[in-house]
């Protein structure tokens, strides 16, 4: 599911008696397009659907299924379409988006990305919708919000030149050899100069979550994670917007740049770094008891990952028990049969004294792969005596288990 820029000429007619779900019957001539020529099911656009005379709505159309344009968000309207009258479903831009050039949807406007990769470094440049550097006679408009933080509106600064960023070999930005990575292109308003920078926010540590409505400072390209990087350092913070993520599957080398996998230019409603994709929750009110040095599993939870980039955070709360002379017994989060995070060790000493404590235990995990992972309380006994993980013979008592996946 993507959005789809405006394409000329893409107009198709629907007899269908409905306000908001057409069945198109392809383009109306041989000069105009069908939306099937430029999007999927599911993609959206900007769009109207017109029944002269009639009625009309403008706003976003969604390609629902084959042959099908839904009104998904409605900008303007007027009237309510007939029964089996005929209604033309064509892309267009609503007035109150071509007024504001698209600032809240991509931050620029007449504007793409490309990625290409030389000599292990990688080249991010702007080009116009036709392909071309952007120049005086064909400019690409980038928007920003006010540098003044208390104010509400938007800056826009036309770029007339060519303009690009470069992560050299050896600028790594953090990356982990053979490991998944996304890299964000951002635009900055550099005291009336568009600058691109480019940032990877995660690593083992956490993920770094910029904020569009805040200003930052960036340096020259170098190796660490978490910090924005330009061509030339912007040493006064600045606006800035996200216009892009570049996804690795698996970067061979860090610091050895290739082309990218995917170039996504991101919308209003795109996931940003440290956005939820995936949750997973497990639980259980069974006892799970280990007397073995050899660990045993008392809870699961599986899925598969949105991209091999994406950290994940694993959580586990319930009881861990414990009967003397118990020493020690441990209980840890895995990822399959390999611990993440720190494990938890209880003891429990004398002839009869029983223990029984809190478990809470949390660790974050880049798994790596885009193959379903399975994440598990387990725990394990000294060999003799037994380790009991999630009940205790109180009432009420259980245990959970539940894993994020956070977008990298």
């Amino acid at each position: 599911m993507a959005f789809v820029p405006h394409h000329d000429r893409v107009l198709e007619n629907s007899t269908s008696n409905s306000q908001s779900v057409f069945s198109v019957t392809g383009a109306v001539d041989a000069s105009c397009n069908a939306f099937s020529a430029f999007m999927s099911v599911g993609d959206t656009c900007f769009g109207a659907v017109v029944e002269p005379g009639i009625a009309f709505k403008s706003g976003i159309l969604t390609y629902s299924n084959t042959g099908e344009i839904t009104v998904s968000q409605v900008a303007e309207s007027k009237g309510s379409f007939s029964a089996a009258g005929t209604k033309q479903v064509f892309m267009t831009l609503p007035a109150s988006v071509a007024q504001q050039g698209l600032p809240h949807l991509v931050g620029m406007s007449n504007g793409i990305l490309t990625a290409s990769a030389s000599a292990g470094a990688l080249t991010v440049a702007v080009k116009t919708l036709a392909g071309s550097d952007p120049s005086a006679a064909d400019p690409v408009y980038f928007y920003f919000r006010n540098a003044t933080l208390t104010a509400g509106d938007y800056t826009r600064i036309a770029v007339t030149s060519a303009l690009s960023v470069v992560l050299g070999s050896t600028k790594a930005l953090g990356a982990t050899s053979g490991a998944g990575l996304h890299v964000y292109i951002a635009a900055f308003n550099d005291a009336g100069t568009v600058r691109l920078a480019a940032i990877n926010c995660t690593d083992i540590n956490g993920v770094f979550c910029p904020d569009e409505g805040q200003k930052y400072t960036t340096a020259v390209p170098a190796g660490a994670s978490k910090t924005w990087y330009s061509a030339v350092a912007i040493a006064t913070a600045a606006p800035w917007r996200f216009l892009a993520r570049l996804r690795w599957t698996s970067l061979a080398t860090a610091g050895t740049w290739v082309a990218p996998d995917v170039v996504e230019l991101l919308t209003a409603g795109s996931k940003r770094p440290g956005d939820v994709v995936r949750r997973e929750i497990a639980a259980t009110s069974s006892l799970t008891s280990n007397s073995s040095t050899s660990y045993a599993t008392a809870l699961s939870v599986s899925f598969t990952p949105q991209s091999t980039a994406n950290l994940v955070k694993v959580e586990a709360q319930g009881a861990v028990t414990a009967t003397a002379p118990l020493n020690p017994g441990t209980v840890r989060l895995a990822r399959g049969s390999t611990q993440i995070g720190q494990s938890q060790r209880v003891t429990a000493w004398g002839s009869s004294t029983t223990v029984v404590l809190p478990s809470a235990m949390w660790a974050f995990d880049l798994p790596n792969t885009a193959a379903s992972v399975t994440y598990n309380v387990q725990l394990k006994g000294d060999g003799t005596n037994t380790c009991q993980w999630a009940t205790t013979s109180d009432p009420g008592n259980g245990g959970s288990l539940l894993a994020e996946e956070y977008m990298a």
